[in-house]
């Protein structure tokens, strides 16, 4: 396994390579830049004794470049058909996002407060990612041009995201409130680019010892709460369309159709949530419990489908069908000791989830295994 005293690695008979010849001779270096900053605005546009409208902006950029080399040469064991070979690729990744509102905080009593909000949003993407691949490298060489074969990948992936909110809070003596809103949101990934796609929400908690009902005595803070709420997620980038591949066909260039099917219509998961619990502690805060009921569902989700080969294609992305997910969470936070010295907090949580397919619109598909000996798992009605 050593070099003799020539510096020359004998092969080994046990494997494809030499471990120490390859950490000796092999070169594989990257150079990573990032920059992750953001910006806020809050602007106050309007101000009186009752009422106060502001400006409130967020923005962010996340900037990522990743520069690699990676060079095996040719004297390498398991070089012995590639004749050396030299990697070198670029990988550029922007994200941006930004958010504007106009916020306005009105008091019409001393027992009455709103809140009123709405702005936009906006979310880019900008992926590039180029990739060289030489073989054969002319002895001494580590440049992808000074090589008898190279092979060359790029990919680029871009999408935008927009959404539009409006909200409405209410707040009456700080113990009962009230929220309302709705959101519309589109994406550049969705089969409809043009479409917005509603989603509602509406809330309320009541804190029944701020309220008077519940009077000092065992209980520290009651609080009963319960809330409905919608959201998306878009469809994976490249779903909506049949991509084209290049191809060298008896030496000439040309393209052929990619094993995945494009959806032209496909749309947005959306997913409803109904939460409700009570949160309440007891012994003067020592001791805070939170109790937790959700019933959640998923409508139109995303799924990769397998397709018959007969049909020119491998898969497709569908709206498959629909998911119910319920159960309970719970949550204990103790304090049993707190003195001038010693502060000493704990907590324990406890769930528990039941999973439902209610619809499934495609056949029961293969997701994957735990191994050839435990057997696959699948997806299927039920």
């Amino acid at each position: 396994m050593h070099p003799d005293a020539n510096g020359n690695y004998p092969s080994n008979p046990f494997a494809s390579s030499n471990p120490l010849q390859t950490i000796a001779l092999m070169k594989n270096n990257e150079s990573v830049n990032r920059l992750i900053t953001g910006i806020s605005l809050d602007a106050q546009l309007q101000r009186s004794d009752r009422s106060m409208t502001r400006l409130v902006g967020t923005g962010g950029i996340d900037f990522y470049d990743l520069a690699t080399t990676v060079l095996f040469p040719a004297e390498l064991q398991f070089q012995a058909v590639n004749k050396g070979t030299s990697i070198q690729g670029n990988t550029h990744n922007l994200n941006t996002n930004y958010t504007f509102s106009l916020v306005n905080s009105l008091r019409p009593s001393d027992r009455l407060s709103l809140t009123t909000s709405a702005g936009f949003t906006q979310e880019t993407g900008d992926y590039y990612n180029l990739l060289n691949i030489a073989t054969q490298l002319i002895s001494g060489q580590s440049n992808v041009d000074q090589a008898g074969a190279l092979n060359a990948t790029q990919l680029r992936t871009k999408y935008q995201n927009q959404g539009i909110f409006v909200q409405e809070e209410a707040s009456i003596n700080e113990a009962l409130t009230l929220t309302a809103g709705v959101r519309f949101d589109r994406s550049s990934n969705n089969g409809d680019v043009a479409r917005f796609y509603s989603y509602p929400k509406a809330g309320l908690s009541w804190n029944l010892t701020r309220a008077g009902i519940v009077g000092d005595g065992l209980f520290s803070n009651l609080k009963i709460r319960a809330a409905y709420g919608q959201a998306n997620n878009v469809p994976a980038y490249g779903s909506k369309f049949t991509s084209l591949g290049i191809s060298n066909i008896t030496g000439n260039p040309g393209v052929i159709v990619l094993p995945q099917e494009g959806q032209a219509n496909i749309k947005p998961e959306r997913q409803g949530e109904f939460e409700t619990g009570i949160d309440f502690s007891v012994l003067q805060d020592r001791l805070g419990f939170v109790l937790t009921y959700y019933h959640k569902t998923i409508d139109d989700f995303l799924m990769q489908s397998s397709l018959a080969a007969s049909s020119g294609f491998t898969t497709k992305w569908v709206n498959a069908g629909s998911l119910r997910n319920q159960g309970v969470e719970l949550g204990l936070n103790a304090r049993p000791v707190k003195t001038k010295n010693i502060s000493w907090t704990t907590s324990l949580n406890f769930w528990l989830n039941r999973s439902k397919v209610t619809k499934l619109s495609i056949p029961s598909v293969p997701q994957g295994s735990f191994g050839y000996v435990l057997g696959s798992f699948q997806i299927r009605g039920g």
